[in-house]
């Protein structure tokens, strides 16, 4: 827990959303980030196929780990969230929005 809220709020500005314990094995979590903030400010190239901006983001939590004493395996993982019905909803009223401005601003 301290790595997910200590930690990340140290290098990152906040802390993680959440740390969550794997079903399958007891010693396995997983520190989510919705908002990773590697990747707000790179893109990476189509051509560089899987390759995640985030994933150095666990290379500084296994230094971190072995540091203290924790020798562990640590992996980066990236999963696509489906967007709500209501998220759904505001990014179409959003465009629309967008949409009307520039209309507006076309016709003047």
């Amino acid at each position: 827990q301290f790595v997910s809220t200590h930690v990340w709020k140290s290098l990152f500005g906040k802390p993680a959303d959440s740390l969550e314990r794997s079903i399958d094995h007891a010693d396995e979590f997983m520190i989510i980030d919705n908002e990773p903030l590697t990747s707000t400010f790179i893109s990476v190239p189509a051509d560089f196929g899987q390759l995640s901006a985030d994933a150095y983001m666990s290379g500084i939590i296994a230094g971190i780990l072995a540091g203290a004493g924790f020798h562990a395996r640590v992996t980066a993982h990236s999963v696509q969230l489906e967007k709500s019905e209501l998220q759904l909803q505001e990014q179409q009223r959003q465009q629309a929005l967008s949409y009307a401005m520039a209309s507006a601003n076309y016709s003047s």
